[in-house]
């Protein structure tokens, strides 16, 4: 839904929504905020009553609370990732958005293993009442994953797949991602497989230093960082292996590309990984740089085999996941109303 113009207030909510957004507290102002969301709301949608209203970006304080307070049956806002993490590593503007989850009937994350993290973090940091966690994973379409693979390479790419074995890793070079403590790892790999090769596609702030990093470590020869790549699934196609080095996520999509690519997978064991991948024939290792490379030195003799994974039955449970998250659900999935 679109949002222009700016919000109408008071000198007494101006007031409020000035501490509220310096500061992120709701001391004594909880009303008359909630009452200028409840009115925000009004004027971007009329007297329309949705049954469902669902915030589906989760991390902006406005939309945080007009979603929260709009004429809605229903209320959920989802949690892309263990929030924790989140608010203390990348985005201490969270807390404002933090302190409106209660006024959410369902706060939902996207794994069952994320959504239990956030729930014991937010049910007593921020008194939450447990019962409003819920969890509904992703969608993948892998037809497009498989559709989009099956397109060439750019001219002078497919001389980064000589050698091998070859790692492939793709996101956004950011610090949760932990790319640094790939590169350190990998150069243990290297050292003993000279022949091997890492490849680390995306962008982000930390490209320079990741840059350097690879300079000092002395793997100009044996990693390729291209960058952002629109379409990255023709390199993880040709590559041998899909590594996952994150200190923590919500739900990897990544891996779900790589299953869908029938690629074995060497992943960091946290929460949302372990809730994709133990029981699997993935191989999860410990998170630090000691275990990933031991992990990545071992995969270098003998591959882990590749993830069966039925997207069928995977995307249908997704959609019976929503469902009942938006209170619209029946035994045979479709929509009550």
């Amino acid at each position: 839904l679109p949002r222009i113009g700016a919000m109408h207030l008071s000198c007494e909510e101006k007031f409020c929504m000035d501490n509220f957004n310096r500061y992120g507290s709701l001391q004594n102002m909880e009303d008359v905020i909630k009452n200028v969301f409840h009115r925000e709301g009004m004027r971007l949608f009329g007297d329309i009553r949705f049954d469902a209203a669902v915030n589906y970006g989760g991390y902006r304080i406005d939309y945080g609370g007009i979603m929260a307070c709009c004429r809605a049956d229903r209320r959920i806002i989802y949690l892309h990732n263990t929030m924790e993490m989140e608010y203390t590593s990348r985005f201490p503007m969270l807390s404002r958005v933090f302190a409106m989850y209660s006024w959410y009937d369902r706060v939902v994350s996207v794994s069952q293993a994320t959504s239990l993290v956030n729930q014991e973090y937010f049910s007593s940091a921020w008194a939450v009442p447990k019962e409003k966690f819920s969890y509904a994973d992703n969608l993948l379409d892998p037809g497009r994953v498989i559709r989009k693979a099956g397109e060439p390479l750019p001219e002078g790419a497919e001389d980064r797949f000589s050698g091998g074995p070859v790692f492939l890793t793709m996101g956004r070079l950011s610090r949760e991602k932990d790319h640094a403590k790939l590169l350190r790892a990998f150069a243990r790999v290297s050292a003993a497989y000279p022949s091997a090769r890492l490849l680390i596609l995306g962008g982000g702030y930390l490209y320079a230093d990741l840059l350097n990093l690879v300079k000092d470590l002395k793997l100009e020869r044996s990693v390729y960082m291209p960058g952002f790549i629109a379409n990255p699934y023709p390199w993880l196609k040709r590559a041998d292996c899909f590594v996952l080095s994150s200190n923590h996520e919500g739900q990897p999509m990544v891996l779900l590309e790589a299953m869908a690519l029938n690629k074995p997978i060497i992943s960091t064991d946290i929460s949302s990984t372990r809730g994709m991948l133990a029981g699997t024939a993935a191989m999860l290792v410990d998170n630090n740089e000691q275990a990933l490379a031991a992990g990545l030195l071992k995969c270098c003799e003998a591959l882990p085999k590749p993830v069966d994974m039925d997207f069928d039955a995977y995307n249908a449970n997704c959609v019976q996941q929503f469902y009942r998250n938006i209170g619209l659900h029946n035994k045979d999935g479709r929509n009550d109303r």
